[in-house]
């Protein structure tokens, strides 16, 4: 028969695997999410070029939808499950482009600023051409 202390032992360390166990699962469900988005990044980056321009931006949302992931006393996290579009507008050579992306990440930079990088939606999908200039 095992004594009450050595039992008390391999349970606690049973509870400390079993935590270890779900950690390792929310990783893994994390990665798996990754990979199936995965075939957009094994696609060759597009060129980056310097831009200097004025960016008008109108969201095209009025109610969304969210599902919590965590909270904090200092803030929350959750997941959209549809895209967040927006329209814009800028000067481009000369040329005022108007084109609709969607919202792809979110980085905050110091103090308020914070870097968007969107995807522009495929120019031969109709709903990504707002007007003709």
């Amino acid at each position: 028969m095992i004594d009450a202390r050595l039992k008390a032992e391999i349970l606690a360390e049973l509870d400390g695997l079993r935590t270890k166990v779900r950690a390792l699962e929310e990783r893994l469900s994390l990665v798996e999410e990754e990979k199936d988005g995965s075939e957009d990044l094994v696609k060759v980056r597009a060129a980056r070029k310097p831009m200097h321009a004025s960016i008008e931006f109108i969201g095209d949302f009025d109610l969304l939808e969210a599902e919590g992931v965590d909270i904090s006393d200092t803030g929350i996290c959750f997941e959209l499950h549809n895209p967040l579009p927006f329209d814009m507008q800028f000067m481009q050579s000369g040329e005022l482009v108007c084109r609709r992306a969607r919202l792809i990440w979110v980085k905050q930079l110091e103090g308020e600023r914070s870097r968007l990088g969107l995807r522009f939606v495929d120019p031969d999908d109709p709903a990504s051409v707002i007007k003709k200039v």
